[in-house]
């Protein structure tokens, strides 16, 4: 389980791609920057840092980012000044035990004389937990990206 939380988690910086620029009032388009190891315990080593490339889609109030490795967050952003997506996915402990990996991405551009279209504050997290366990994993990263317009 280890090692696949950990390979999720760094495929969100693998590869790049697609998008455009998106308006002032939507966080659409693809957004670029570097994320930091902000939590984890875990009990094994992660990359403290790392680029990534998110693509963001959204239609009104709904919302779809897509990770670099192909991985879709799907939410809603219910103001200009942010966006939550998330995604859960099943995987295994080891023999017939599960655990759920519950996969969040916020991205906030501040309010008031504080916003910015251009630059977000985004913070990715990874909490599993094994069925019947009370082991429990939380990876946070966070970082600061900005949309590119090009």
């Amino acid at each position: 389980m280890k090692r696949l939380i950990l390979l999720c988690l760094l495929c969100l910086g693998c590869g790049g791609g697609g998008g455009g620029g998106g308006d002032n009032d939507t966080f659409a388009g693809v957004w670029r920057g570097t994320l930091r190891i902000a939590k984890n315990n875990c009990n094994f080593p992660v990359d403290q840092q790392f680029q990534s490339t998110l693509t963001v889609n959204q239609s009104g109030t709904d919302a779809a980012i897509r990770t670099p490795s192909g991985n879709d967050f799907n939410g809603t952003s219910p103001n200009r000044e942010e966006l939550t997506a998330n995604k859960v996915e099943i995987v295994s402990c080891g023999g017939n035990v599960t655990a759920q990996d519950f996969y969040t991405i916020t991205m906030n551009r501040g309010a008031g004389d504080l916003y910015d279209s251009e630059v977000a504050t985004v913070t990715i997290s990874d909490v599993s937990q094994c069925d019947g366990s009370l082991l429990r994993c939380e990876l946070v990263y966070t970082g600061t990206f900005s949309r590119d317009d090009s």
